[in-house]
């Protein structure tokens, strides 16, 4: 008999990320049949999937959206960079909110269960602790992005999962970390 994690599928849209890594690797070392998107090509594991543009039936291999057997889609892609999306926030909407909601329409139409990565920053920041009965009030576009997409989901498909994340941070030194950035400047 097979378990569960033989015959789950998990698909993690941004898995070239650091949460998105983290998760796809970690799924697939428990045994789910895991699938991971990268904005662009740069590993031969992960699919190249971009949010501004490909639509998530296009580059998944045959088969994996089976009729009938649903997929765990966890959405982890972002552009995430408070600044960057403040710079140029028509073209961080493209991929933060247009994008993703495209993407979160297209996989649920083909009966995927939803999990969609946020943030803190959805919250202002003026109390210490937030729980999810506390509305958003953000501060910065990358935050009002990530809001905008939470109510998208919670209002349209209830059985979905929103995950809020604050700063997420390894002690591993790496190009894109916390505290390799600290101690290198």
């Amino acid at each position: 008999m097979a378990s569960t994690t033989d015959t789950t599928r998990v698909l993690v849209v941004g898995a070239s990320g650091f949460v998105g890594g983290y998760l796809y690797r970690r799924l697939t070392d428990e045994g789910f049949q895991t699938l991971g998107t990268q904005s662009t090509a740069t590993s031969s594991h992960l699919l190249a999937f971009d949010l501004r543009v490909d639509r998530i039936a296009d580059v998944l291999p045959a088969g994996f959206l089976k009729e009938g057997e649903p997929v765990w889609a966890c959405i982890c892609a972002a552009l995430s960079s408070l600044e960057a999306c403040g710079r140029d926030p028509d073209g961080s909407r493209a991929i933060n909110v247009s994008g993703t909601i495209r993407l979160i329409d297209d996989l649920v139409n083909r009966g995927c269960r939803i999990v969609y990565f946020s943030t803190s920053a959805v919250h202002n920041g003026a109390r210490p602790l937030y729980d999810e009965s506390v509305p958003a009030d953000p501060i910065n576009e990358y935050g009002r992005q990530k809001a905008e997409v939470e109510h998208y989901v919670l209002s349209h498909f209830p059985n979905a999962l929103v995950v809020r994340l604050s700063k997420a941070i390894d002690i591993r030194p790496a190009a894109r970390n916390l505290f390799s950035e600290w101690h290198n400047s």
